[in-house]
């Protein structure tokens, strides 16, 4: 596919990455989740900002195992083995890790799923008897979508082989440059033309990359998109 755009220049995209998802030994159990298809096709094309909410609140590694937990017309965080109550210092860590510096340069995080801390719309919220309730967000997901709207969530199961990386690079370019002004007329006629989704606000770039995970899901398009590399990144 040729797409006679004109190529515009930029630096790498700051994202957010869950450190266990970059093989950083961080988890509960004091192991990781390092994940191949992003290490390999979707680290090398952007700048990096490594973080575990529960490492941050202080949490230690290993550390009991937690879970969000519903109590009466709250959410709290509580031992997964027990239900026991704990103090959440993990909240005011979200709160301020998601208003940092670094996250309002962010354009994107990819998160690990099913975290009571970075899982998003997959983090089981439980009973204290231990039923599951329903999925959402972990609590520093919470905090994002509070604080940080613009950025483009994913979760690292939407990234399961190189097309899906390529994709989302692309993704994250295109908030970069639409964060940066750098968008022009051309280029906006392209993509909507290209992606119905494209005619919502904000290019509809959150609603694309929930289409990342989908079979059906055309975005052929994003691939050849003329982006170079700009600056130190």
């Amino acid at each position: 596919m040729t797409v006679k755009l004109p190529a515009i220049h930029l630096p790498k995209p700051v994202l957010l990455v869950s450190q266990c998802l970059l093989g950083d030994p961080v988890r509960y159990d004091g192991a990781h989740k390092q994940h191949p298809a992003i290490a390999q096709h979707l680290l090398p094309h952007i700048t990096t900002a490594a973080l575990c909410p529960e490492v941050a609140a202080g949490m230690g590694v290993p550390r009991p195992a937690i879970r969000r937990q519903q109590m009466g017309d709250s959410e709290i965080i509580a031992l997964a083995s027990s239900g026991a109550a704990l103090a959440n210092s993990l909240l005011s860590t979200s709160q301020r890790l998601a208003t940092h510096a670094t996250t309002q340069t962010a354009v994107a995080a990819i998160l690990k799923a099913r975290s009571p801390s970075c899982g998003i719309e997959s983090s089981p919220l439980f009973n204290p008897d231990g039923t599951i309730l329903a999925l959402g967000d972990g609590l520093f997901v919470q905090q994002l979508r509070k604080h940080q709207t613009h950025l483009l969530l994913v979760s690292e199961e939407q990234l399961h082989d190189a097309e899906s990386c390529v994709y989302f690079v692309r993704l994250c370019q295109l908030a970069l440059a639409l964060k940066l002004n750098l968008l022009r007329e051309d280029w906006l006629v392209y993509l909507r033309k290209a992606n119905a989704l494209h005619q919502l606000p904000a290019l509809g770039l959150q609603e694309v990359v929930r289409e990342l995970s989908g079979e059906s899901a055309e975005l052929h398009y994003l691939e050849p998109l003329p982006f170079i590399g700009r600056g130190k990144n």
